[in-house]
């Protein structure tokens, strides 16, 4: 009576009770990402556990680099393996919500992956960090960088049934656009004010941005304290704010803040054309999701490889245009100092606090320049050489992360099957027929069953 197929892990544990439940979809999603995660954050900090305590900031932000660009994609990794081995084996017949199950296992593993990034967090910055506050950063990140990209996933999944059809494709990119417009002239500041991760600045980082505004000949524009473990000031053109953290609040000194407010204030000055610029390209990689969805339910190869190269070309000359405008951007905050220097040292100080390194590449492939070219630009020679740039990331750790993901998969897939001859005696036969015919799930599939002595009996009635 039980299906031949894989599709049955949940369905048995639920027919056990619920705490067998409670073990699948919370504690073991919880354990192996924080099992998964601090291993491959083990592999990963080694290096930097060798380094020696007096070692330079620039060679510590070298060893950190490859650790930082890790973490996003293993926490990412670490969550959503167990909702996809779920999904890939949930039976067909499933008394309880799928989309709330799934909603717990994402919680759950995602509870235990932050659990072990902040660990690693630990190692990194020789300090305490609270699990909430790996949560808050990665929220106010996300909600910062990559709304658009869950903005336009939201659109694909409410339109993924119909995207084969003409009008749903239309109505997920015509959603797409829409929500992708609102990240631009919203940048997810008001999501963050109903979390309490962002308030009014203080008054002494208002009158500081005053004071900018009167150096470099701007207009003071409005500003918010973001609550973010690093030292940044963001500039978001399409709603004409500022955002200074408070961290960078108490790293830096008045002439430091002012110089990086100008620095701020110029791309808000930017001209019609080039916020028009911005825009599109923002809607344009709010889109591109929709468009590869499509093509991939069409299975139109052409099309997946021109919108990768449409793609490619819009992100090559979004960074170079970028890079345009924080040299720009630059020249301004420089204008706005009162010793020479200031604006130079300030972003040194933001690299310092945040272990990012002087040097990122060997070739201009970022959408800012290097702190080491940043510098001397305004006149300023570190007291160090130019260090090399950091690894792109670390393999060993990236090699631990494609083993985990593996044999989690495997795991995850194989688990349910072994588990099947020990706990099938537990699962109630399906009554599908209001005759009392009994169908394997098997056989149903097939479309093919015998009745039961009963159910011919009751047939003749």
């Amino acid at each position: 009576q039980v299906s031949d197929s894989i599709g049955i892990p949940l369905g048995i544990f639920i027919g056990l009770g619920q705490i067998p439940l409670v073990l699948w979809v919370v504690i073991l999603p919880s354990l192996t990402a924080f099992a998964a995660c601090s291993v491959v954050a083990s592999i990963a900090c080694e290096p930097l556990r060798r380094l020696p305590a007096d070692a330079h900031w620039t060679q510590r932000a070298r060893m950190v680099w490859p650790i930082r660009t890790l973490s996003l994609p293993l926490f990412v990794l670490a969550t959503l393996m167990p909702a996809t081995n779920f999904m890939a084996t949930q039976p067909e017949s499933f008394p309880y919500s799928k989309g709330l199950v799934i909603f717990f296992v994402v919680l759950s593993a995602g509870t235990g992956a932050l659990f072990a990034i902040a660990r690693m967090r630990m190692v990194i910055s020789q300090q305490a960090h609270p699990a909430w506050h790996v949560l808050r950063d990665f929220v106010v990140y996300i909600t910062c960088f990559f709304g658009l990209t869950l903005v336009s996933g939201t659109a694909v999944l409410m339109f993924s049934s119909t995207l084969s059809q003409g009008w749903g494709l239309l109505a997920a990119v015509v959603t797409a656009v829409l929500l992708g417009m609102t990240q631009f002239y919203t940048a997810g500041i008001p999501f963050l004010k109903m979390l309490g991760l962002v308030r009014p600045a203080p008054e002494r980082i208002v009158a500081l941005t005053d004071e900018a505004a009167r150096r470099s000949g701007s207009i003071s524009r409005p500003v918010v304290l973001i609550h973010w473990g690093i030292a940044n000031a963001l500039a978001f053109p399409g709603c004409q704010l500022i955002g200074i953290t408070d961290r960078a609040c108490k790293a830096l000194d008045d002439q430091q803040i002012i110089a990086i407010m100008a620095h701020e204030l110029a791309h808000l000055d930017e001209s019609a054309g080039e916020k028009r610029r911005r825009l599109m390209m923002s809607i344009a990689i709010s889109v591109f999701p929709v468009l590869l969805l499509a093509s991939i339910i069409h299975d139109f190869l052409f099309g997946k490889i021109a919108i990768f190269a449409i793609f490619f070309f819009l992100l090559t000359t979004a960074q170079s245009f970028s890079r345009r405008m924080e040299e720009k951007a630059d020249t301004v905050g420089r204008s706005a100092e009162t010793e020479a220097g200031e604006y130079a040292l300030a972003l040194e100080q933001i690299h310092r606090v945040n272990l990012i390194p002087a040097v990122l590449s060997s070739t201009p492939q970022h959408t800012h320049p290097e702190l080491y070219d940043r510098m001397q630009a305004c006149g300023i020679t570190p007291d160090y050489p130019r260090p090399a740039p950091p690894e792109r990331f670390n393999f060993k750790a990236a090699a631990a992360a494609f083993a985990i993901l593996v044999f989690g998969t495997v795991a995850g897939l194989l688990v349910p099957v072994i588990l099947v001859d020990s706990m099938a005696r537990s699962i109630p036969a399906r009554h599908d027929e209001p005759t009392g015919m009994i169908r394997p799930k098997s056989q149903e599939a097939a479309g093919q069953f015998t009745p039961s002595l009963a159910s011919t009996k009751s047939d003749s009635l």
